[in-house]
């Protein structure tokens, strides 16, 4: 019907694009496109419901939740009626086209209350649902997480960790791979359809305070990490993103955690693979100068410094394979001037790496990694 309603003789495909407008409304930027009329399959109501239910979800903050079942219903995972009310939701004025995508098979009743509901609802459903019910997903927890991390308000991550019933859904290295891999990815920012639910710029990342809610999540597992053994892991996965908060926190904790120490300095990155760099080479194969120069001045990391992965590379071998920043190369030969003159298990020195690079860096490089070897001269060669 859609189809047939489209204008048959104009050549729609070679109009003028439309010029940005920052002031446009809704209602003007959708006033001449196709609409469908939604009221003969379900009444005049089911706009408006699809529509603005999910404010006064948000909007209950006392009061009895004994009704949630009905919200299991209407948002029962892969239902006809989750497919109908988001179909209409990101239509709200009956445009054919949506304003925003919104892909239902990616939600359950948990991550559309993490996301709409208020605290209180939240934690009712958490404490009171039957998640083998058939509503949510198994995992449904880490579901919510994705959705979160992407819409929703970041201090609700703490509420579902805490919670005795499916916190321990999220008390491993996944959950924290995934916060670290969302906090670093420039493309996360809200729609502004869904934005102005939670925001009143709609263009907003998550604000900094809010991140820092959930890198201090940290410091409930520190136990756990070091039992299961992946408090290495995560230091690796974190100095490779950049994330200074997490690095920082378990560094912090460790002074006074003799077990966590031992685990941030010896772990093998079992989670990572044994060929994997550890937390200073991870650091330098993402580029941040910054967090190199952090862990080259704690002293304990020092055997990280010296990680030779299972191909013969260390630190210089690894700055030397990607990006080629001449700043990095410096804070290496104040540390570690020998590892300049090693050879990987294909007898290749950092030096040859860098002349193969395509990098913009390597003349710098080149010129740096040359002028110290004639200064150390035989101090630093095999």
């Amino acid at each position: 019907m859609a189809l047939d309603a489209l204008p048959q003789e104009d050549h729609m495909f070679d109009a003028e694009p439309v010029e940005y407008d920052p002031y446009c409304t809704w209602e003007d930027w959708e006033k001449d496109v196709i609409r469908f009329d939604p009221t003969r399959r379900f009444g005049d109501f089911f706009v408006y419901a699809s529509c603005h239910w999910p404010e006064h979800f948000g909007a209950v903050k006392t009061g009895s939740f004994s009704d949630l079942s009905s919200i299991e219903t209407l948002c029962q995972s892969g239902s006809t009626r989750l497919r109908n009310w988001t179909e209409q939701y990101c239509r709200p004025d009956c445009a054919i086209k949506p304003r925003f995508e919104f892909e239902y098979q990616l939600y359950d009743p948990l991550s559309i209350t993490s996301l709409y509901g208020s605290e209180e609802a939240l934690c009712h459903l958490l404490d009171h649902s039957h998640f083998d019910n058939g509503n949510f997903f198994e995992g449904s927890a880490m579901k919510a997480v994705h959705q979160i991390l992407q819409y929703g308000e970041l201090a609700r991550l703490r509420i579902l960790m805490t919670n005795s019933r499916i916190g321990h859904q999220l008390k491993n290295l996944v959950f924290f791979r995934l916060v670290i891999e969302k906090r670093s990815d420039p493309a996360i920012r809200r729609d502004a359809s869904w934005a102005t639910r939670f925001s009143d710029d709609p263009g907003c990342v998550h604000a900094p305070d809010d991140w820092q809610s959930v890198f201090s999540l940290v410091e409930l597992l520190l136990e756990t990490m070091v039992q299961e053994h992946w408090a290495n892991d995560l230091l690796c996965i974190a100095a490779g993103a950049g994330c200074e908060p997490v690095v920082g926190q378990l560094i912090v904790s460790a002074q006074d955690n003799a077990g966590l120490m031992a685990e941030l300095l010896h772990g093998r990155c079992a989670q990572l693979g044994q060929s994997s760099h550890q937390s200073v080479g991870r650091a330098i194969l993402g580029n941040h100068v910054k967090m190199v120069e952090y862990l080259l001045g704690m002293p304990p990391f020092e055997a990280h410094l010296r990680h030779v992965s299972s191909q013969g590379q260390n630190v210089f071998h690894a700055a030397a394979s990607r990006h080629c920043n001449p700043a990095i190369f410096r804070l290496l030969i104040s540390r570690f001037p020998a590892g300049m003159y090693q050879q990987d298990n294909d007898g290749r020195t950092p030096l040859d790496l860098v002349m193969m690079s395509v990098y913009d860096g390597r003349p710098g490089v080149t010129k740096i990694l040359l002028s110290e070897s004639d200064i150390r001269g035989d101090e630093c060669s095999p």
